[in-house]
């Protein structure tokens, strides 16, 4: 996808979510993790395109959607505004595609339209996704607490954040890019980007986590669960857990390959995707 971070190629929702909408056919919504943006997509989007009407999307908070300095950044805050894009646009046989906090919001959206009754969603794809309660890493423990988020913040570079993320994201560190770095570093770079991640990692664990994941036996749709079998972020075992728990869910594990399978092995990543979403 050319042109991919160029502010021309997408526009900005009344509830102030950016979006890139491109290709036709069934509808597939693509949610990044914390700290990263649709830029995550970019290997994968090309592909999907040729098929399918994909739709990117930056997550409140991150890349050129809105930062308001207000409360709303929980993961049901996210669910509320990613809902509300699906039903404005009347988006049906949908599949959502989350990585890490993006599979999470994804997660939520399954259970709330399984509640509801509503059968617009055709199918999960859950990459090194979020879900129970875990042990954190430590730049998200220390965002997590306001005093010392706003203290590093304030004297660490946005880019020795990213590459240190990414030191601990990645299995091969040889293929980190610099212009990766770049790209997810750039909106940290201002004061309302900073106190969104901030927020977002304070109120990544809801308050209810545990009603919650009693509700993922609603979720019947197809799911497939994809997860680098060296993530030291989302541990696979998390994978293999939700797998259980999911009626419909399948998981793959991809080798050498850490917490971001997007930027690390896109290639493997595709054919996983492409194999769930076009079965013989």
């Amino acid at each position: 996808m050319q042109n991919f971070a160029n502010h021309a190629s997408g526009s900005l929702t009344q509830s102030g979510l950016f979006c890139i909408e491109r290709g036709s056919g069934r509808p597939i919504v693509m949610l990044h993790g914390l700290g990263e943006t649709m830029y995550l997509w970019r290997y994968l989007a090309p592909h999907l395109e040729l098929s399918f009407a994909i739709h990117l999307i930056d997550l409140k908070g991150h890349g050129r959607s809105r930062k308001p300095f207000d409360n709303q950044y929980s993961l049901l805050d996210h669910l509320r505004l990613i809902r509300g894009y699906i039903e404005e646009r009347n988006l049906r046989d949908v599949t959502v595609i989350g990585h890490s906090m993006g599979g999470g919001v994804a997660a939520l959206l399954g259970i709330w339209l399984a509640e509801q009754g509503d059968r617009r969603l055709r199918s999960l794809i859950l990459i090194d996704s979020i879900m129970y309660p875990q042990a954190m890493p430590f730049f998200v423990r220390l965002l997590r607490i306001p005093f010392l988020a706003r203290t590093a913040m304030a004297f660490v570079s946005s880019t020795w954040m990213v590459r240190l993320a990414c030191r601990l994201a990645f299995f091969d560190p040889d293929k980190i890019r610099e212009d990766m770095i770049e790209e997810y570093a750039r909106p940290l770079r201002t004061a309302e980007g900073r106190y969104a991640l901030a927020k977002t990692a304070e109120q990544l664990v809801p308050d209810n986590i545990e009603t919650i994941l009693s509700k993922l036996k609603l979720v019947t749709v197809p799911t497939l669960l994809i997860w680098g079998e060296n993530d030291r972020i989302v541990p696979p075992e998390v994978g293999r857990r939700l797998e259980r728990d999911l009626p419909q869910g399948t998981l793959r594990l991809i080798p050498q390959c850490g917490h971001l399978p997007p930027e690390e092995h896109p290639e493997r990543l595709l054919t996983e995707v492409e194999r769930f979403l076009h079965p013989l």
